[in-house]
């Protein structure tokens, strides 16, 4: 798998809103594609049913820090478990501008394919079970509110497996 640093050329070809690799999650904005106009805004670990308005400020676009790209809204995501050396979510809620000009917020709930992130809290969880996010996610149709959560209580979610297209 090429690194995204090596591969600045086609991302800024591809219409797309945010990349994968691993735990690193990029968008299609600042360093990363001066065109692109996607960005990130972190609201911490709050309700996602109660994110309802979308600020019109504040979104962070990619950047380089230490030759590296960078969206640092996003960033830190995740936990290290030393002592297990697993990934575990914040779960912090982001609203993602996207490429579109839509916006959607979204919650990463598990970075493990098929297993809980709880099983992986205390055993090692290995290489092979990583890299499979689960993310919850609204998308909100008139750009200035998400629409209330379903009366069962389930928002869309989805797997993003980390592979190549």
């Amino acid at each position: 798998m090429r690194e995204p640093e090596e591969d600045t050329e086609r991302l800024k070809n591809l219409s797309w809103d945010l990349g994968f690799q691993r735990t690193k999650i990029i968008t299609n904005s600042g360093v990363t594609n001066p065109d692109g106009n996607v960005g990130v805004l972190n609201l911490g670990p709050v309700p996602f049913s109660e994110v309802g308005d979308i600020p019109a400020t504040g979104y962070v676009e990619d950047a380089r820090s230490f030759g590296k790209l960078i969206n640092k809204s996003i960033a830190d995501w995740y936990n290290y478990r030393t002592r297990t050396h697993n990934i575990e979510s914040k779960k912090n809620v982001y609203i993602v501008r996207t490429t579109s000009g839509r916006f959607m917020k979204m919650r990463i709930l598990n970075y493990y394919c098929h297993k809980p992130e709880a099983d992986c809290r205390t055993a090692m969880c290995g290489r092979d079970e990583a890299a499979c996010l689960t993310i919850e996610y609204a998308f909100s149709s008139d750009g200035k509110r998400f629409p209330p959560p379903p009366a069962d209580g389930m928002s869309a979610r989805a797997a993003v497996p980390d592979h190549e297209p």
